[in-house]
Parts: C-alpha cells; sequence; structure tokens
C-alpha cells in the first residue's frame, strides 16, 4: 500500500470517530437534558419536518422513561446465519413493541430498521475466523441447541410487584450506545435511562411477535438443515465483523442476569466442536431495539 492510500485511511477513520464522537457528545447532552425536564415535557408527536440529534435524543430518552419495567421469555438457542448462536427470545413484550413502534413513528428520519432488531435476541458468540460448520457439525449444533431448551414455569406464581418471572430477563432500563464495534465489547459511550414505575408487566408477546420469531426457528429444525446448511456455511459473520472496529449508535437491553444455562450451553458447544467458536464477554450481552445511527 502507497504512503498517500495510507494517510486517505488514517483520515478518513479519523474523520468518521470525529463525527461520531460529535453526534454522540450531543445525544449524551440531550439524554441528560431530556430526563432533567421529564416532568415539564410535551408528548412527542410524530413529523417528518427536520430534526436534530437534540430533539431525537430527547425524545427517546422520554419514551423510555414513560415505559414499565418489563422481562424478556427465553425461546430457544439458535443458529443464525453464517454460524452466528444466539439466544432467542419469545417476542418484543408489549412494553418494547410500543416503544420501537413509537420510535418509527415519531422519528421517520431515522435510518430503517435492520432485520436483526426486527425480533429479539441475543448474539452470543461466533466462528472463529476462517472457521465454517459442515453439514454434520449443523445437525451437532442444533440438537444441542434442542437439548438446552430454557424451561418457564407453567403457571403463573404470585410474585412481588418488580419480581421476574423465573428464568425470564428483567429489563429495568434501556442503554443509548455509543459503539467501537458491533459486539459492545468496546464503547465510547453510554447513557442508561431507567424505566419508570414500581411494577413489573409480565405480559407475554403479542402474537404477531411469536409468529416472527417461531418463523425464524423453524427455519433451522432438524428437518430443514439441508436446506438451511448454505445459509449458515455463508461467509461473513465471523471474529472481525463482530470485533473490529466500526463505529454506530444502537439503544439496547443490557442483559444483566444470564439464564444459568447459556454458561452450559457454551462449554458443550466448546466441547462438542472443538473450540470453533468465540463468545462474547458477558457484560456485552444485550438485545438490540433498534439502532440510531449505522456503521459507516
Amino acid at each position: 500500500m502507497t504512503r498517500g492510500c495510507q494517510n486517505t485511511r488514517v483520515s478518513t477513520l479519523h474523520q468518521t470517530t470525529e463525527s461520531v464522537q460529535i453526534y454522540f457528545n450531543t445525544v449524551s447532552g440531550a439524554l441528560l437534558a431530556g430526563m432533567e425536564a421529564k416532568r415539564k415535557r410535551l408528548p412527542a408527536t410524530p413529523t417528518d419536518a427536520p430534526r436534530n440529534d437534540s430533539d431525537v435524543a430527547k425524545g427517546i430518552a422520554a419514551m423510555c422513561e414513560d415505559c414499565e419495567p418489563c422481562e424478556l421469555r427465553p425461546r430457544a438457542f439458535f443458529v443464525a446465519w453464517s454460524g452466528v448462536i444466539t439466544l432467542a427470545w419469545q417476542g418484543f413484550p408489549p412494553v418494547l413493541a410500543g416503544l420501537k413502534r413509537r420510535i418509527a413513528e415519531t422519528f421517520p428520519a431515522l435510518p430503517p430498521e435492520k432485520p436483526g432488531s426486527k425480533w429479539p435476541k441475543t448474539t452470543l458468540g461466533c466462528l472463529k475466523e476462517g472457521a465454517r460448520l459442515t453439514p454434520d457439525q449443523l445437525r451437532k449444533l442444533t440438537q444441542l441447541c434442542d437439548s438446552f431448551f430454557i424451561s418457564l414455569p407453567a403457571a403463573e406464581r404470585e410474585l412481588s410487584p418488580l419480581a421476574t418471572t423465573p428464568n425470564c430477563e428483567p429489563v429495568d432500563s434501556l442503554s443509548v450506545v455509543l459503539f467501537q464495534c458491533r459486539s459492545l465489547e468496546r464503547v465510547l459511550s453510554e447513557h442508561e435511562v431507567r424505566l419508570g414505575g414500581q411494577t413489573r408487566n409480565r405480559d407475554r408477546p403479542a402474537k404477531d411477535e411469536t409468529t416472527i420469531v417461531d418463523a425464524v426457528i423453524e427455519e433451522s429444525w432438524v428437518e430443514n438443515l439441508e436446506r438451511y446448511w448454505p445459509l449458515v456455511a455463508r461467509d461473513g459473520g465471523r471474529e472481525g465483523h463482530y470485533r473490529d472496529v466500526n463505529f454506530g449508535a444502537t439503544l439496547v437491553a443490557r442483559l444483566k442476569r444470564l439464564p444459568a444455562a447459556v454458561a452450559q450451553f457454551r462449554l458443550a458447544v466448546d466441547y462438542a466442536l472443538n473450540g470453533m467458536y468465540v463468545w462474547f464477554d458477558d457484560d456485552s450481552l444485550h438485545v438490540t431495539l433498534r439502532g440510531l445511527v449505522d456503521p459507516p
């Protein structure tokens, strides 16, 4: 590579970093201002008129604070395209599904929502660079996913107002994150917004939410693996995709209490596939509600 090309790449990276940091400085200040003024704010209203980043940040912060604490219900461990391993949730609970709709309606100038955040999942790990699953390895991994099913109580239990249903993930806050890599293992800044209310909403996901997740999971059932394997064997989605430098901003629910089955599942995968996978740090695990600034 010539010195001119090197200088161009360095300059481009510097400009990208600087522009994203300027954006997030605005977002950060606006989030704090929005929380300070939450008692005085007016309801956000949809508009196609241009809004600056401060307006967007204040509006999203206000919407988050208006939400009740809720919970995510686990659905299944799942092998996604390119061999990425995820924990799928049953669907966005009504509180979060409603928040997502309000954000989309109120701020239509945001980047279009990506397919990956239209159903709730947590990316746990990915294949190492150069690794690719064979059909037999995919079958073995799919069977492991099925064997680590996370059970939920068959009947509703009497719980204290803020308690979480056993084996579910509490959502008590949402975070606006300026990330330095897609796995969120490196972040430049993060603002956590506490959800309002003293009672947890334990309502289950609506039928349209569960239908989306069920359709995705069904695609990878053992009886469908012959058709599904080419998608799993695709390039991309390896360690570099998640851990290389990529700047952006996103709204996420951080996982604060991992199901015990996650650690056991990772050990079983490592034993069965001889260390083909890398696992993301527990502190980085999350569910994406939607992207706010896409990586350049």
